[in-house]
Order: structure tokens, then sequence, then C-alpha cells
């Protein structure tokens, strides 16, 4: 039988999401939106209503809509107990979590990048090393205006408030890979600035540090919606090494001992998106304890969630906070 697949949101994620769909599984979508504008032209189901999609029941939900309407729609079709995919930030209201924690059916979250071969690389050799870690610097930029071309920036979700936009939850990859790689930090401190004139009502910078006092480690993060050139990176300064990582690039390099060791590889950022979605459509199986804690799940997210409140909280307040996850 046909896969049934609802897709919630029609801006760009989920318009990518159904070019992949259409061209790769062999599947039955449905697309739930509020506007009809060009739904005509699109080839699939549409429904307007939250109740005929409910009586859809697929097996494979969607929500990609703005970040402030995850948690609506999770709500609304959690009941189903179908697999559910959330694009990330998973929320942006702290009052959201109770609806998440426990959930306990088939989830993935949208932080694609744990399926970048060289943040598994990373991964496994920081498991090794992870008591050597002292210094890690992690950034990322672009331009929002070449990222979201065409859109007035008052109206797109990366530059507006409501819609949950914002450097902090815009590029949270880096600080969910930090957590993922390092583990949760003891202390936080963070600071969202506004720099440019753009008519937007969110942070456009921010940096954050992430200290982990018992294992001596610090992990300084920058994040920007400024970059006239796409810029994303990771360096990491052990006792006896550095490790360089080149998103651009698709390259890792090791300098020891004043030798440099290069490891190349050949992923770009839409094979890792396509990945993750043939692993929550092919491959996802609750039981496999194996796989846990190799992608982000609701239960993950709460978790990285609660720390980006709290690092908005400390640059409402500009000062430092202990970390709680509880």
């Amino acid at each position: 039988m046909k896969k049934k697949i609802l897709i919630i949101g029609f801006g760009s994620i989920a318009k990518k999401l159904l070019k992949f769909l259409k061209k790769n599984i062999n599947c039955e979508i449905a697309i739930l939106r509020t506007s009809k504008k060009n739904s005509e032209q699109v080839g699939c189901n549409f429904f307007f209503k939250d109740n005929d999609a409910l009586k859809f029941n697929p097996d494979y939900i969607f929500i990609c809509s703005t970040a402030n309407l995850h948690s609506f729609y999770f709500k609304k079709f959690k009941k189903l107990k179908a697999n559910i995919f959330i694009e990330k930030p998973l929320l942006f209201k702290k009052d959201q979590i109770k609806h998440f924690e426990k959930y306990k059916y088939n989830s993935v979250v949208g932080y694609f990048l744990r399926f970048h071969p060289a943040i598994i690389y990373l991964k496994n050799f920081i498991k090794k090393n992870i008591s050597k870690v002292r210094i890690v610097n992690l950034e990322a930029g672009y331009d929002v205006r070449k990222w979201r071309p065409n859109r007035k920036l008052d109206t797109t979700a990366s530059t507006n408030k409501n819609l949950g936009g914002g450097a902090l939850l815009e590029l949270s990859h880096e600080i969910d890979i930090a957590t993922w790689l390092f583990g949760y930090p003891s202390e936080i401190f963070c600071e969202q600035q506004k720099l440019s004139n753009l008519k937007s009502d969110v942070d456009d910078f921010t940096k954050i540090i992430l200290n982990y006092k018992r294992r001596k480690t610090s992990i300084l993060i920058n994040l920007d919606l400024l970059q006239n050139k796409y810029s994303r990176s990771i360096k990491i300064i052990l006792d006896n090494m550095v490790i360089n990582f080149d998103y651009i690039k698709n390259q890792i390099l090791l300098h020891k001992n004043k030798k440099t060791k290069k490891i190349n590889f050949k992923f770009d950022l839409n094979d890792i998106y396509e990945k993750q979605i043939y692993f929550f459509l092919n491959r996802f199986k609750r039981n496999d304890k194996n796989i846990y804690n190799k992608y982000s799940d609701i239960i993950s997210s709460v978790k990285l969630s609660k720390l980006l409140f709290q690092l908005s909280e400390s640059s409402r307040l500009k000062k430092k906070l202990k970390f709680k996850l509880s």
C-alpha cells in the first residue's frame, strides 16, 4: 500500500519537501494550508480545514508551518499516533513545552545536520577525546535578503518575531550540533542584537557562550543573518591538536605536531536533507535503541528548546546563568 503523507503548511520548505516526495517516494500526498492561492497548480490533494485533514488519517505527518504554529498543529494531530516530522525549531514559547514532554511515539525534528557525514565523523572522534577538548568555535551566517529572495522582510518568518524568526531560532542548528557533540553546559551566556537597518523586529546577530566547568571546556557560537557570503564552520581546539571543519568546502583539517590531515566529504546540504527524509519514511524503527540519540526527536528537541529559552533569558537579563534542564 502507498504511504499516506500529510504536509502541513505550504511555504518554501513544504514545497521543497513536496518536490522530493513526488520524485522519490511512492505515496499519496495531501497538503493542509489556509490559503487556496495556486493550489490547483500543484497536482495533489489539498485540505483547508483541520477536520478534513484528520479524516485523511495519514501514516506520516510533516509539520512545515511557521514556528509559532508547530505546537498548535502538533496538539491537533498527535492523537492520530502517526509518525510526526516537525521542522525546526520545535517551538518558540516556553509555555508550549508541556504539550511535547510526554510524547512517546515516532518523531523526528528537522535538525538535519546530524546526518552530515562530517558531523558524524566529529561525533565519533569527540566521543573518544572529549576530555581533551578546551575551546570550540561554531559560526554560521548568511544575508537573510539572499536567503529569502523576493520576500518582504516584514512578512517572512525568518525576520518576524511573532512567527519565530531571528538568528537564535533560525540558526539553532549550530546549538543543536554543539549539544549533540558535547552535551549540555553548566553555565550559559547569550547576547542577542539587531545590528542592521533591516525592517525586522528580531535579532540578526547572536553570540553565545556555553561553559562546561567540570570538563574545563568553553564553546563560543556566533550566529548572524547579515553576511553577504554564506559562511559556516566549526573549530575544535584540543590539548594536542586543532580540528577545522568548513561546511562550504565539505572538508575537515586535523592539525597535529606540525602535520595536517585532510578529509574530504562529497555531500551537500540537499543530500543531507534528503537523507533525513528517507530515514524518517523508511528506516525509522521505534524499538531500535542503537539509533536513538543519533537524530533529533521530540524528546531531545524539548531539551534543546529549554536551552534556547534560557539563552534568550540570559540576553534579556544581560548576565550569565546556570543552565537547568528541569
